[in-house]
C-alpha cells in the first residue's frame, strides 16, 4: 500500500509511475502504481487515485504515520487484489512469479489464471496461521458485492473464501511450518475447505517450510 511510503524517506524519490485501470465495486476505476527502490529492491506502491476511496479503505492518514486500521476488510481485499492483478497483467512487465501472503491477497491467483495471456505467471500462496474461516464472506453479506465486483463471478456460490480460492488456483501453497500444514490437512472446518487442501496435498502442491524460507528451493522448480 502506498501509504506506507509516508514513514520511509527512501520512498520520496519515485523512479516511475503507472496508471492502472481495474474493476472495483463493479465500476472501472484508476489507481497509481509508483516504482521506488529501497535497499536495492524495487517496490511497487499502489493507491487509488480517488482520495475519497483511499479514506474509505483506510481512514484519514496523518503525516508520518502508517495506519493499518481499515473500516472493512472485504472492500480492502477487493481493491488490492483487483489493482495488483491488473498491474501484473497490463503493465507490460513480464512478472514470472507472485507470492501472496495470507488470505488478504489470495484472489490474485484466480484473477491471473482467468486471463489466458498471463498463464506464464506462476503463483504461490503463503499461509501463516489461517486454517479456513478467515476472510470468508457469505452471499447474504453486503460485503459479498465487493468481492464479486472485481471481475470474478461468485454468483452461484453460497460464500467466498479468499484463502480457498488462493490455494485452489495457485501453483504451490507454502505453509510456514510442517506442523501448520499437518493441522490444515486434519482440520475439520466449514465451507468444504479441507477437500481442497487434501486434494492439493495429494498432488504435491502443498509445502511445509519453517518460516516459509528454503534456501535450496528455486522458483524454476515450479515449471
Amino acid at each position: 500500500p502506498w501509504h506506507d511510503a509516508l514513514i520511509n524517506e527512501n520512498f520520496l524519490n519515485p523512479k516511475r509511475t503507472y496508471e492502472v485501470n481495474h474493476l472495483y465495486n463493479n465500476e472501472m476505476i484508476q489507481s497509481t502504481v509508483t516504482t521506488v527502490e529501497n535497499g536495492g529492491i524495487i517496490q511497487y506502491l499502489i493507491r487509488p487515485n480517488s482520495d475519497e476511496l483511499h479514506e474509505a479503505l483506510y481512514g484519514k492518514i496523518k503525516k508520518n504515520e502508517s495506519n493499518y486500521i481499515f473500516h472493512n476488510s472485504a472492500p480492502k481485499t477487493a481493491y488490492f487484489n483487483s489493482a495488483v492483478a491488473a498491474f501484473i497483467a497490463y503493465s507490460g512487465l513480464r512478472i514470472n512469479i507472485t507470492l501472496a501472503h495470507g488470505w488478504g491477497c489470495a484472489l490474485t491467483a484466480r484473477l491471473l489464471k482467468e486471463r489466458e495471456k498471463y498463464h506464464h505467471t506462476k503463483t504461490i500462496q503463503v499461509v501463516h496461521s489461517e486454517l479456513s474461516e478467515q476472510g470468508v464472506v457469505l452471499n447474504n453479506d453486503p460485503n459479498f458485492y465487493y468481492l464479486n465486483g472485481i471481475g470474478l463471478n461468485f454468483n452461484d456460490q453460497l460464500h467466498i473464501s479468499p484463502l480457498k480460492e488462493g490455494i485452489s488456483h495457485s501453483d504451490k501453497t507454502v505453509y510456514v511450518s510442517q506442523t501448520l500444514l499437518n493441522q490444515a490437512i486434519s482440520y475439520v472446518g466449514y465451507f468444504h475447505f479441507n477437500d481442497i487442501v487434501r486434494e492439493h496435498n495429494k498432488n504435491g502442491k502443498l509445502l511445509g517450510i519453517l518460516n516459509g524460507i528454503d534456501e535450496e528451493f528455486h522458483p524454476c522448480k515450479l515449471t
